[in-house]
């Protein structure tokens, strides 16, 4: 990403290029849906850098308020003492009727579960170029994510997926809001997300990148 390469002061570099991560075609393979039904995930390593704990009290918000989104986490915690706080908020708040932990599992699983989702959140407090929003958007599933790292450079806000303030986290609350029962938005974002992702991430298109530049630096 470009932001790998500011932070690494490599944007002075005489030959570089950016190419995105290639994503695996059972990714692009998933059907867009055919309906909403205001289904969440997540997927990931869980700790206080991955902040899910604004993912949570944001859903809590959302019930609160009517708008009864169901959450999959896929992914497990890496420290105990993040576990029981996040645990103990979910028990707290009664959320565990809207939340399923599956913990670590398989590939076929993520892409079952991703298959049947709507939107996929990420609420980090750092970022590269994830490539759970890759895949995510390969998948033609609407992101939602902190604006952080290099994911701007993935997602254009508004148009194949939206981006949000850390400092605002009411903005979430916002864009989840008005994403709810709302399939007209929602699929016009994951036709243009699926066609990013192909113009950008699909194993062709990146083989032939990944060629040229090498073929660059052999002139």
């Amino acid at each position: 990403s470009n932001y790998s390469l500011d932070i690494k002061g490599q944007t002075k570099k005489i030959c570089y290029t950016i190419i995105p991560n290639a994503v695996m075609p059972i990714y692009f393979d998933i059907a867009l849906k055919t309906n909403t039904d205001n289904r969440l995930i997540y997927i990931g390593a869980i700790d206080e850098r991955k902040n899910i704990l604004l993912l949570l009290q944001t859903l809590y918000s959302l019930v609160q308020n009517g708008k009864f989104y169901y959450l999959e986490i896929l992914g497990d915690f890496l420290a105990e003492d993040y576990k029981n706080e996040i645990l103990g908020y979910v028990k707290n708040k009664g959320l565990s009727k809207y939340i399923k932990f599956h913990g670590w599992v398989s590939q076929a699983t993520v892409v079952e579960v991703l298959t049947s989702a709507d939107i996929l959140v990420v609420c980090s407090k750092q970022e590269t170029l994830p490539m759970v929003i890759a895949e995510a958007m390969a998948a033609g599933k609407v992101v939602v994510s902190s604006d952080v790292g290099g994911v701007s450079e993935m997602i254009t806000d508004g148009i194949d997926g939206f981006l949000f303030d850390l400092e605002n986290g009411q903005k979430l609350y916002e864009i989840l809001s008005k994403l709810y029962d709302n399939y007209d938005d929602i699929k016009l974002l994951e036709k243009h997300a699926k066609e990013r992702a192909f113009a950008t991430c699909n194993c062709e298109i990146v083989a032939k990148k990944t060629l040229a530049f090498y073929q660059r630096l052999t002139m």
